[in-house]
């Protein structure tokens, strides 16, 4: 007999949190008694684990854009005069409080979804690194947020 801990997951990313709890390492889909899934759910499947495919690869390209786009700004702008602009301006203001603002919100976003201490170490490079941080998390975590977000 094959232990349960040996037997190799077949779980699929989108109704992951019904194999979790079924704990019949099948790939099934809620209210599928046969653990087998039927041709339109099977392809309705493959498509969300593409869809969040080609998101995650989107995230991911635009992350490393506005990284590239922060370090050219470091090398080739003037900080100081920019900073002044920021802080002398009211408009100027109102950005960084909506850039803190967003942070605020990534912050509480993250610390919800992750439910452990790890969202410690997510949230506190957030005002040093930004929004591009919050596209890393989004990036790693987008499966299983969408898996979750499916009844």
């Amino acid at each position: 007999m094959v232990s349960r801990m040996s037997r190799p997951s077949t779980r699929c990313i989108v109704c992951l949190p019904h194999c979790r709890s079924s704990g019949k390492g099948r790939t099934a889909l809620p209210g599928d008694r046969t653990g087998e899934l039927s041709r339109k759910r099977y392809r309705t499947a493959n498509r969300r684990i593409v869809i969040v495919t080609i998101l995650r690869l989107v995230l991911a390209v635009l992350g490393a854009g506005f990284a590239a786009l922060i370090v050219w700004a470091v090398l080739y702008g003037d900080f100081a005069a920019a900073g002044a602009w920021l802080f002398g301006n009211p408009w100027g203001l109102v950005t960084l409080a909506d850039l803190y603002l967003g942070f605020v919100l990534s912050a509480v976003v993250i610390a919800v979804l992750e439910r452990n201490w790890y969202a410690v170490l997510w949230i506190a490079p957030i005002p040093f690194l930004g929004n591009v941080w919050t596209v890393v998390w989004f990036t790693f975590r987008l499966p299983r947020l969408v898996a979750n977000s499916r009844p």
